[in-house]
């Protein structure tokens, strides 16, 4: 895993690319699902609260920077990144497709 921290605006692309290299993020949202997508971070330890880009302050993105260091956060991100890595996303949608489709 890279040795690594993102700051960025929180789209699903770049916010995954983060996720699947295991990169503690902090998410600075100005529009749309960027709002979700950091606050899912946020929500599963792998960064702190996002910082609305009306909000960014020296302070706040000192801070932000501060705890993405901390190792545990690093660490909880490791490891998801490592479930996703050995996850077979195709194999369970099809598996749960199938499931739906017997139910009817």
């Amino acid at each position: 895993m890279l040795n690594c921290r993102m700051v960025h605006h929180g789209g699903a692309g770049t916010t995954a690319a983060g996720v699947l290299a295991g990169c503690p993020t902090t998410i600075v949202p100005f529009f749309g699902d960027q709002f979700f997508w950091g606050n899912r971070i946020y929500e599963k330890g792998l960064g702190p609260a996002p910082i609305p880009i009306s909000q960014l302050s020296v302070k706040g993105l000192s801070d932000a920077i501060a705890f993405m260091l901390q190792p545990d956060v690093k660490s909880r991100a490791i490891e998801l990144a490592v479930l996703l890595e050995n996850e077979d996303g195709v194999a369970g949608a099809v598996d749960a497709f199938h499931r739906k489709s017997l139910q009817k």
